[in-house]
C-alpha cells in the first residue's frame, strides 16, 4: 500500500519541497521556511492517515 501524498495530506508548499529534498525558488525561498509546528502537523497527519487505512493504532497492547 502506497502513503499519501503531499497534496493529499494538503501540507504547505515550502513543507512539500523540503521533504523532497528540493528547495523553493524566487521569492517563496525567502520568505518561507519550515517551522516546528509544520513538522509535527505532517506527523500527525501521517499518523492519522495510517492509522485511518492500516487498521492499527501508535498505542496498542503490550
Amino acid at each position: 500500500m502506497a502513503g499519501p501524498g503531499a497534496n493529499e495530506l494538503e501540507l504547505p508548499e515550502v513543507l512539500k519541497h523540503d521533504r523532497m529534498g528540493h528547495q523553493m525558488r524566487g521569492v517563496a525561498a525567502v520568505y518561507s521556511h519550515v517551522t516546528p509546528a509544520m513538522r509535527h502537523q505532517v506527523r500527525t497527519r501521517l499518523q492519522d492517515h495510517w492509522e485511518a487505512h492500516a487498521g492499527f493504532s501508535s498505542v496498542q497492547a503490550a
